[in-house]
């Protein structure tokens, strides 16, 4: 058998620009398994010309 299937992502903002990230994973008998969470952290981007 293969590796789980991720079903379903989440994410949820703490408000400080942080995300954290985890993959909700269901197997071929039914069994759901999440993801150890991964927390991503946005960094202000600054656009590239135009005005």
């Amino acid at each position: 058998m293969g590796a789980p299937i991720p079903t379903t992502g989440r994410i949820a903002g703490n408000g400080a620009g942080k995300y954290t990230f985890y993959v909700i994973a269901v197997d071929a008998a039914g069994n759901s398994t999440t993801s150890d969470p991964v927390t991503i952290r946005l960094v202000p981007h600054e656009r590239e010309g135009g005005e």
